[in-house]
Parts: C-alpha cells; structure tokens; sequence
C-alpha cells in the first residue's frame, strides 16, 4: 500500500483557472493531506529531472490541468506515469458557472468556493486511491 501521492496542478498563464487550480492543489498539501501528498514539480518533470520522472513512475499521481489543453497531462503520459485522475478547472466553471472569480490576482469568495470544491473532489479521489494501492 502506497502513502504517498503526487499532486499537481498546471496553472496556465494569464488565466483564472491556473489561480483556482494553485488554491486547490495547495489546499490539498496543508489543509487536506499534507502527510500523504507531494507536490510534483510540472516544470522538472517537463525538463526530464530523473527523481521527478522517476517518482511519477513509481507513485500514484492526481493532475489538475487549469484549461482545455491539458498540459500537464501532455507532459505525464511522457513519462508513462501512474496517473489516477485527472482533474480539470475549466470542466468546474462550466458546472458552476455562477462562481467564476473575474480578477486573476484578486480570486473573490466565489473563487475560492471553487477551489474548495475542486479539493474536496481530489481529497476524495486520494482517499480512494491511498486504501486501494
């Protein structure tokens, strides 16, 4: 059985969705699981840094992607990593709609609202996967 899960959230540039997906990956790492979640380095592991690569093989991992494109999924499957879930904010906005912040650098309580759903979703999918690995 696995203690450990790797979390990581591709932010975006310039977009909202990387701000929630920040919040939301962060709330993971200190509130929710901060003895059973690692954050993943997106940008080592896109550099090919071999302990990184080495730990996405080796451990679960939850992606957050923060828009359509899907980046850090892109560079996962690289790797052949050992994705559980993949997350998406953009899929929340369109399901949530009425908590769409409207500042990137001033996420309101309907952005942080969303970051909090958004956790409590990868919270449950860590419970899952730590029982079952």
């Amino acid at each position: 059985m696995s203690n450990k899960i790797g979390v990581t959230a591709c932010t975006g540039m310039n977009k909202v969705e990387g701000t929630i997906a920040r919040m939301a990956i962060y709330k993971i790492l200190e509130d929710l699981h901060p003895k059973e979640s690692i954050l993943i380095c997106l940008p080592a592991l896109a550099a090919e840094v071999k302990e990184d690569i080495d730990f996405v093989r080796d451990y679960p991992a939850i992606i957050l992607d923060g828009c359509e494109t899907n980046c850090a999924l892109k560079v996962f499957k690289k790797f052949k990593s050992n994705i559980k879930e993949v997350f998406n904010v953009s899929d929340y906005l369109n399901k949530h709609p009425e908590l769409h912040p409207t500042s990137i650098i001033d996420i309101d309580a309907d952005g942080e609202k969303l970051a909090e759903i958004i956790a409590t979703d990868i919270s449950k999918k860590i419970k899952e996967v730590l029982k079952n690995e």
